[in-house]
């Protein structure tokens, strides 16, 4: 007998929902660089962060909340993925796009 697919448990996203976790998937890269440069310790000083940091943080996650509404995150796990991975998709975009073809 065949397994019906189960709906997730938390029904489809809506916009608040798709943003919130894109969002927290733009975060992931960062909080985990983080943890590593400090060694997964928890009793590090952490350094004073600049106005201009914390800016360009805000922007990384407000791009990563509206790829994920963008890119029609249909549950929680896809808007994380379309959060963590949209730097690497623009990336792309922009190294194929800044080169005049060779000819």
């Amino acid at each position: 007998m065949a397994r019906e697919h189960s709906p997730d448990p938390d029904g489809p996203l809506g916009l608040r929902g798709q943003f919130l976790w894109g969002c927290l998937g733009a975060a992931t890269p960062w909080v985990l660089r983080g943890a590593q440069v400090v060694g997964f310790k928890l009793d590090v000083e952490l350094p004073r962060i600049g106005a201009g940091s914390m800016l360009i943080f805000l922007a990384v996650l407000l791009f990563g909340g509206a790829a994920a509404i963008i890119l029609h995150s249909h549950n929680r796990w896809v808007a994380w993925y379309h959060g963590a991975t949209y730097q690497l998709v623009v990336a792309a975009i922009v190294s194929h796009g800044a080169a005049p073809p060779h000819s």
